[in-house]
């Protein structure tokens, strides 16, 4: 009888392996090869699930996501408001190796969706979610009278965004040299200054 695969188990294994391969040697040196060497499967029975090396960064990039998300999950249960924004905030940053290699994968994937339909998409969805992840918990601080009412909660996401966004670039992309109180300041300078007081 034919081996019987589960498929989302083998590309979970190719995602997971993906992933370690980038923390252990770096993007540049990403390749097919190697990727099945790691899972102990030939080139063939890979092209099943990855046939490119953008295949193998949309695996690696769902994978980093689901474990982003499974930490932020943790934060949202012990936190709620401005507290819950700070921890997710600090989350996203590039303070572990977990994260910057996150952050690796997603720099590259800004780089390939220039020409890759479905690599922009999924940068699209993701922008998406973690702005919704920022606006919920301001909307909650609105909510529990933490903050001006009217606070833009939107706006507000996009920013928190742009600043994660801008502090892990600078840090992964033009080696600027900020340690991990610096960055957690830089969050808590934005939560100061950008989310009004309540009135």
């Amino acid at each position: 009888m034919p081996k019987i695969v589960d498929h989302e188990q083998r590309r979970q294994e190719l995602a997971k392996a993906t992933f370690k391969l980038i923390s252990k040697s770096g993007l540049p040196n990403l390749t097919l090869t190697k990727v099945a060497k790691e899972v102990g499967l030939s080139l063939g029975a890979i092209a099943h699930y990855a046939r490119t090396r953008e295949d193998l960064l949309l695996l690696a990039g769902d994978y980093a996501a689901a474990l982003g998300a499974q930490l932020a999950q943790a934060h949202l249960k012990n936190y709620s408001g401005i507290e819950a924004l700070r921890r997710l905030l600090y989350e996203a940053l590039p303070t572990t190796p977990l994260r910057a290699n996150s952050w690796l994968i997603w720099i590259d994937f800004c780089e390939g969706a220039k020409k890759n339909k479905k690599m922009r998409g999924l940068l699209v969805e993701r922008h998406k979610e973690y702005q919704k992840w920022f606006s919920d918990r301001i909307e909650e601080a609105k909510n529990l009278g933490e903050i001006d009412s009217t606070t833009d909660a939107a706006r507000m996401a996009q920013s928190a965004t742009a600043l994660v966004e801008g502090i892990s670039v600078l840090i992964l992309m033009r080696g600027q040299s900020f340690p991990k109180r610096m960055q957690k300041s830089m969050i808590d300078d934005w939560i100061s200054g950008m989310l009004p007081p309540k009135q």
